[in-house]
């Protein structure tokens, strides 16, 4: 019996060993939980003070949007849309030359009911009415009046209600790339043939030694050579082609920078946000940001659809063909409206680039 008294009484002491090692390790796993849970929300707490004191790099401009002209019946047309006018500008590192006008335009159009963005380039020697002016390149819209005169015009002559942009001086594309560790390209031969030119001249303005590109293919560029890809001119189709080339630099950082750290990413903010401008506020910004991750970015498409160029008065111009035929295209692509009918603005201007160019279709 005493034997017996005691196997039990080991047993329970084993029992009460057992649960007093459970509580124990229930309580480190506790503790373990917790300071992950503390962590979490540390590093939380840091990127969203990181982005809020990086998002007051962002050159704010006030706008006036009344000043903004759109065609009337247009804006209750484009309900559940949101479109943002991204424009660059050529310039050095440190200053944008509004003077030549937007290198390169962009239209980026969210959905706000699927989340999808579409991203319509739209090529700067389009030969469009300049808002109050008479007919010429859409680039030239900007050098006129800035970002004001520049949204009029894109909503009078595609039947938009564009209110916001972001502007970005295509100048410190250099260290933006550089900021991402360099982008994959692939350079064709006649590219190869050029490029090192733009090099030279890249170089020159920000008194640094050219890094030459040695070969066609794909290949990684660092900064200064990923900008003097972008200001090719005279190989496909000229200025057409050049605004695909540096629209493809940005959509390449932008692919670069999905890859990126934390770190590498504040980087790249460090470098960005002050070369940007917009109207768009910083709590938007925030918001976008935040959400940016749910969005489905569509491939970019170059507007005017279709084009022929023709000279005007001794000046090349991208012609669309025709400007009412393509408006009502871009409506049914990126808005969703079947059987789009242009407004008598557009139809208009469409009458006048005909009468110019000659060209009817």
């Amino acid at each position: 019996m005493k034997a017996k008294r005691m196997k039990e009484g080991n047993f329970n002491e084993g029992v009460s060993n057992r649960r007093t090692s459970k509580k124990k390790n229930n309580k480190k796993w506790k503790k373990i939980l917790l300071i992950v849970i503390v962590v979490i929300i540390a590093i939380i707490a840091i990127s969203a003070i990181c982005i809020n004191s990086q998002i007051n790099k962002v050159n704010y401009v006030e706008l006036n949007k009344d000043e903004i002209k759109v065609t009337d019946g247009v804006a209750e047309q484009l309900d559940g849309y949101r479109t943002i006018a991204i424009m660059g500008v050529d310039g050095t590192v440190n200053e944008m030359e509004p003077e030549r006008g937007t290198d390169f335009i962009v239209l980026a159009t969210i959905n706000e009911q699927n989340r999808k963005v579409a991203l319509t380039t739209i090529y700067r020697d389009t030969y469009l009415q300049i808002t109050g002016q008479d007919l010429n390149k859409v680039s030239d819209a900007y050098a006129e009046g800035k970002e004001t005169l520049a949204l009029s015009t894109l909503n009078e002559n595609l039947d938009l209600n564009i209110k916001e942009f972001v502007t970005l001086n295509v100048g410190a594309m250099e260290n933006i790339v550089d900021a991402v560790g360099g982008i994959e390209l692939n350079i064709t031969e006649e590219e190869l043939q050029s490029i090192n030119g733009y090099i030279n001249e890249v170089a020159r303005e920000n008194g640094k030694t050219a890094t030459y590109v040695e070969k066609e293919g794909n290949q990684k560029l660092n900064g200064m050579q990923a900008l003097a890809y972008g200001r090719i001119k005279f190989i496909g189709n000229g200025n057409y082609k050049k605004a695909e080339r540096m629209v493809t630099v940005l959509m390449s950082v932008i692919k670069q920078a999905k890859k990126s750290n934390i770190f590498q990413i504040n980087g790249l903010a460090d470098v960005l946000l002050p070369k940007l401008y917009t109207n768009v506020n910083r709590d938007e910004i925030f918001d976008l940001m935040k959400k940016i991750s749910d969005y489905e970015i569509l491939n970019n498409v170059g507007w005017p659809y279709k084009v022929k160029g023709a000279t005007v008065d001794g000046v090349w111009y991208l012609a669309p063909t025709t400007l009412e035929s393509a408006v009502k295209e871009l409506h049914e692509k990126v808005y969703g409206q079947t059987n789009y009918e242009p407004s008598n603005k557009v139809k208009e201007i469409s009458s006048k680039v005909i009468e110019k160019t000659g060209y009817a279709e």
